[in-house]
């Protein structure tokens, strides 16, 4: 099996089970978000891949788009599940370090998967558009899920802090 292939079933084999750990109750808020992000990723990944931006040799269905499926439809999501989830309710700085540090990994995750694999190619798209990128995914999740569930911009998932 070639690293592309193989790296395609780990985000499968890894990112379902993952999302099953949450506690049961938590399921419909998972739900929500995982799809919410999907639509977002799923649009912006087809316009970017249109506009001649990224483009992606090794993919699932190369007939039907030119997008990568598994990363648009099951990574991202599920890491914008996570950093909705576990986002701090309080401290501006802690707020920021979070944020960074998602944004941050996600790009060094896609960078090394763009270097050593075909899976994808940043033709005419720089890291800090990227960035930017994930930046707005993970915040309009956020900010849906606020809206969703009604709960006051600086609130979150529960009562209290979850440092």
């Amino acid at each position: 099996m070639k690293l592309e292939q193989l790296i395609l079933a780990g985000v499968w084999i890894v990112c379902i089970p993952v999302l099953l750990l949450f506690p049961r109750e938590r399921y419909r808020e998972v739900i929500l978000l995982f799809l919410f992000n999907q639509a977002v990723t799923w649009l912006l990944s087809l316009i970017i891949t249109e506009l001649g931006a990224v483009s992606n040799p090794v993919r699932e269905f190369p007939r039907a788009l030119a997008a990568n499926f598994s990363f648009n439809f099951v990574f991202f999501p599920t890491t914008a599940v996570f950093f909705v989830c576990f986002y701090p309710l309080r401290g501006i700085w802690r707020k920021l370090a979070y944020t960074v540090a998602y944004v941050g990994v996600s790009c060094l995750f896609v960078y090394i998967v763009a270097r050593y694999t075909l899976l994808i190619r940043f033709d005419h798209f720089p890291w800090i558009w990227r960035a930017f990128i994930y930046l707005a995914g993970f915040f309009a999740t956020l900010k849906y899920y606020q809206w969703f569930y009604r709960l006051p911009a600086k609130g979150g998932l529960h009562d209290g802090d979850r440092s």
